[in-house]
C-alpha cells in the first residue's frame, strides 16, 4: 500500500509541469498618480532608458526597445508602464534566432530571425528585474511581493 501511494504521489508531481511567471512585477507609490507619473519619467530619463510613448493623463509609458544580451541569445526588451493605484511593470520581450540559411538558394535568406515571447524563463526574468529593484526602490517605488 506504500508502495502505491508512493507512485501515486511522484504521478501526480510530475504531471504539473512549472510554468513561468507572467512578466509583469507591481510596486507602491506615495503621492498621486500624476506625481507618480512624473516621477516615472524622470527615472527612466536618469537611467538613460529612452522613452517612445508617453501619457500622463492616463499614467502610461512605453519605452524603445533596449537589446540586451543574456547567455548566447539577444533579447529586445520594452516595458510598459502603467500607473494606477499601483504601479504595474509589464515586460516585452523577442529573442534573436539564429537560422542557418540555405546554402543552395541564391538569395541567401535570413540568418537570424525575431521571436516573440510571452514569457521568459524565470532566471532571465530575474536577472532583468534585479537591475531595476533597488534603483526603483531610490526613486521612491516600493516592490509589492505577490
Amino acid at each position: 500500500m506504500r508502495l502505491y501511494s508512493l507512485f501515486l504521489i511522484l504521478a501526480v508531481q510530475f504531471s504539473f509541469c512549472p510554468e513561468s511567471p507572467r512578466m509583469v512585477r507591481y510596486f507602491s507609490y506615495d503621492g498621486s498618480q500624476v506625481e507618480a507619473t512624473q516621477n516615472m519619467k524622470k527615472y527612466l530619463d536618469r537611467e538613460g532608458i529612452p522613452i517612445k510613448h508617453f501619457a500622463p493623463e492616463s499614467g502610461y509609458i512605453l519605452t524603445e526597445p533596449l537589446e540586451t544580451k543574456i547567455n548566447f541569445a539577444t533579447y529586445e526588451i520594452q516595458l510598459s508602464i502603467h500607473v494606477e493605484d499601483r504601479v504595474k511593470l509589464y515586460l516585452i520581450s523577442s529573442k534573436e534566432i539564429y537560422s542557418r540559411g540555405s546554402e543552395i538558394s541564391i538569395g541567401g535568406g535570413a540568418f537570424n530571425r525575431k521571436q516573440s515571447m510571452d514569457k521568459l524563463p524565470y532566471k532571465i526574468q530575474r536577472k532583468i528585474y534585479s537591475s531595476f529593484y533597488r534603483s526603483l526602490k531610490r526613486a521612491g517605488f516600493r516592490l509589492i511581493e505577490s
